[in-house]
Formats: structure tokens, sequence, C-alpha cells
């Protein structure tokens, strides 16, 4: 029986390991699912319940679609709809960034040396470690900086670089609406509790939790 309970308890230490590195767990193969729900595809085929989700990888979803996933110290959250670019770094878990071809998402990036971007039709933002909120429209991006700072980089040479504690949004206009191609937006689609579970899942705790 000691030897049982033993074995058992081994088994959950090395579980537990790799869920608290994800990185490590993606070496080895292990799925780098939190959850999901209705259709996602994976480089155009349908996600395995254990799948791996890699830089380089297209994540999309369908109407009734919703995944969320980590890799390496950044965790993600796709809504419905949603298509997703990601970037490849150093090494297949290591994200440099994000194109975001269609829908919405909610990101917590760790810190990293390396300059990293998200993308959409309207603007480039450049991600340091924080949360955020992004969802494209084709006149429009609304992007949200959580927590931390995000540089944001729209039509006609606009720029804004947003620090927040708790939730600063933006809508990047394609062409300029007002004569402002950046205009300050509520708070929308998104709250507290997604991004307290995004960073839970890669060891952050964020601003308005400190």
């Amino acid at each position: 029986m000691r030897r049982r309970e033993f074995v058992l308890t081994a088994a959950s230490l090395a579980t537990a390991a790799l869920w608290l590195d994800p990185a490590r767990a993606q070496s080895q193969g292990a799925s780098n699912l939190v959850s999901r729900q209705g259709e996602v595809l994976l480089n155009g085929r349908p996600l395995a319940s254990d799948g791996v989700i890699q830089t380089g990888d297209t994540v999309a979803t369908g109407p009734d679609g919703r995944v969320a996933f980590s890799i390496g110290n950044d965790a993600f959250l796709l809504r419905p709809n949603t298509t997703l670019n990601l970037e490849r770094g150093a090494s297949l878990f290591a994200v440099s960034g994000a194109r975001l071809i269609a829908g919405a998402f909610a990101a917590v990036f760790g810190p990293s040396r390396h300059p990293r971007a998200i993308t959409s039709r309207t603007v480039t933002a450049g991600i340091r470690g924080t949360g955020f909120y992004v969802g494209t429209e084709v006149e429009s991006t609304y992007f949200c900086t959580c927590y931390g700072s995000i540089e944001l980089s729209g039509a006609n040479g606009a720029r804004e670089l947003v620090n927040s504690r708790q939730h600063a949004a933006r809508r990047v206009f394609a062409s300029p609406t007002g004569g402002r191609v950046i205009v300050p937006a509520p708070l929308e689609f998104h709250d507290d509790a997604e991004i307290e579970r995004l960073a839970a899942l890669v060891n952050q705790r964020p601003a308005w939790r400190r």
C-alpha cells in the first residue's frame, strides 16, 4: 500500500510540475489546452481535446467555439468566430507576436527580452509584460490595455503609449474619425475575472490585485 501511495503521489507531483511549467509541459508533448468548447480548428483541422498549440500555428474558432491555452509564459482566450496566427520566436514555445485576422481574444503576456507585437487590420501594438483584450472589425480595432503598457500605432503615423492599472481601452480606426485615428473607448466585451484567470495560468497577478 505504501508503495502504491508513493507511486500515485509521485505521478501527481509530476503532473503538477508540468502545469506549473508550461514550457516544460509542451516540450514533453503534454497538452497546453486549458479549456475548449464548440468548433476549434488548428491549421484548418479540428483541434483534438489533448492537442498542443505551438507558435507558427493558426487557431480558428467557429460560431460556438472558444478556446483557452498557454504557450510558454503567455496565456490566450479566443472568442467565437476568431482566427489568430501565432508568430514564432526563438523556439516553438516562444511567442514573438500574433496577427488577429478576425474576431477577438484576451491574453496575458509575460516579460520578454525581445520586442513583441499584436497586429490587426488597423493597428500594431507593441506588447510588454501585460494583459490585454483586442477585437477587430473592418474599419476599426478595439484594444484594451487591461494592465501594463502598450504602444499603439495606427494609420497616418498615429501613436499612443497607453499605461493602465485597470482597463484603458482605445478604438483605432482605419482612417481619421473626427480628425483622430486613436480614440478613447469604454470597457466592453471582457471583464476583470477573465483577465485574472489568464494571469493565474502564467503565475501573474493583474495590477489591481497587487
